[in-house]
C-alpha cells in the first residue's frame, strides 16, 4: 500500500523549493539594490566634491569678465541641477532597497510556512511509515507464533 497522502507530501516538497529559490532571489535584488545604492551615494558625493573643487577655483579667480562670470554661475546652476537629479537617484535606491527588503522578508516568512508545512506532512508519513512496520512485525509475530503451533501440535 502506498503512502495515501503522496501527492500532499510531493506538493509540500515542491513548495518548499520553491520558497528556497524564491528567498534566493530575493535575497539576491536585495543585494543588488545595496550595491545600487552606495553606487548612487558615491556618484552624488563624487559629484558633490567636483563642484566643491570647481567653487574652489572661482572664488580664488580674482580678475575675471562678465562673461567668465556668467559661464561660472551657468556651470554652477547646472552642477546644482545634476546634484539634484543624483539625490533623486540616491532617494530612489533607499527606496528600491526598503521593497526589496520588505520582498525579503516576505520570502523569508513564506519559507518559513512552506518549512512548517513539509515538516507536518513529513512527519505525518514517518508516523504512517512506523505504523506499517509495527503491523508488519505483529503479522511475523502472529504468523510465527501459528508456525511453531503447528509445528508443535498445538
Amino acid at each position: 500500500m502506498s503512502y495515501p497522502l503522496e501527492a500532499a507530501r510531493q506538493l509540500r516538497s515542491e513548495e518548499l523549493e520553491d520558497a528556497k529559490r524564491a528567498l534566493a532571489e530575493a535575497l539576491a535584488r536585495e543585494a543588488a539594490a545595496e550595491r545600487a545604492l552606495e553606487e548612487a551615494r558615491a556618484a552624488l558625493e563624487a559629484h558633490e566634491r567636483g563642484t566643491r573643487d570647481a567653487q574652489d577655483r572661482e572664488g580664488r579667480l580674482e580678475a575675471r569678465s562678465v562673461d567668465d562670470f556668467l559661464r561660472g554661475r551657468a556651470f554652477l546652476d547646472r552642477r546644482a541641477s545634476e546634484a539634484e537629479t543624483l539625490r533623486g537617484k540616491v532617494q530612489q535606491a533607499i527606496d528600491t532597497l526598503g521593497e526589496r527588503r520588505r520582498a525579503t522578508g516576505a520570502a523569508r516568512e513564506a519559507l518559513a510556512q512552506a518549512r512548517a508545512q513539509h515538516e507536518a506532512v513529513e512527519k505525518h508519513y514517518q508516523r504512517w511509515l512506523a505504523e506499517r512496520r509495527r503491523k508488519a512485525e505483529l503479522r511475523a509475530e502472529d504468523e510465527a507464533d501459528e508456525l511453531t503451533s503447528a509445528r508443535h501440535g498445538r
